[in-house]
């Protein structure tokens, strides 16, 4: 349920995903996609219900390791202040540059990084720091791809996509 709101945005839903699967949700605005992409990446906990993940609740997890196994692209993508690098890494103390090319590939954005004046080290700022639009959604995807994922999240104006892999 959304911080602040009397009643329950969503109500009776009830899915399982296997490892492999992918599912979509699509609706109109104010069906409670976004209510339900943020109770799956733990961001806003179910007031009623549960969620699991491999038979654990989130909550079981803690943030830090929902943070490494759950990957999330919002509508609309935020850089942080840093390095291209730094925020595909997820403002990691220690990136991995290995882990960050390799999150770039499988985004599609590996080569337009490298066209930039300073490739990943190119600074960036909230604003995108004269980035497009689109060069901005491939550095998120990145982003939400960095880790060791077991559920993607990604999400649009009328739908949202839940895929799941296998622990490794």
């Amino acid at each position: 349920m959304p911080p602040g709101a009397k009643q329950p945005t969503l109500r009776n839903i009830n899915f399982s995903l296997s490892p492999g699967h992918a599912m979509g949700v699509i609706g109109p605005s104010g069906a409670g996609k976004s209510t339900l992409a943020l109770a799956l990446t733990g961001v806003w906990p179910p007031a009623a219900g549960t969620i699991r993940l491999d038979g654990a609740t989130l909550a079981q997890y803690g943030r830090e390791a929902l943070g490494r196994h759950i990957g999330y692209l919002p509508q609309q993508v935020h850089l942080f202040e840093g390095t291209i690098a730094e925020n595909i890494a997820r403002l990691t103390m220690a990136p991995d540059a290995q882990k960050v090319v390799e999150a770039a590939k499988r985004a599609g954005a590996h080569e337009m990084i490298l066209k930039l004046s300073m490739g990943y080290d190119t600074p960036v700022n909230g604003a995108g720091g004269g980035l497009s639009g689109g060069q901005i959604q491939r550095i998120g995807l990145a982003r939400a791809l960095y880790e060791d994922l077991v559920i993607l999240v990604l999400t649009s104006l009328i739908r949202i996509w839940i895929t799941t892999a296998r622990w490794r």
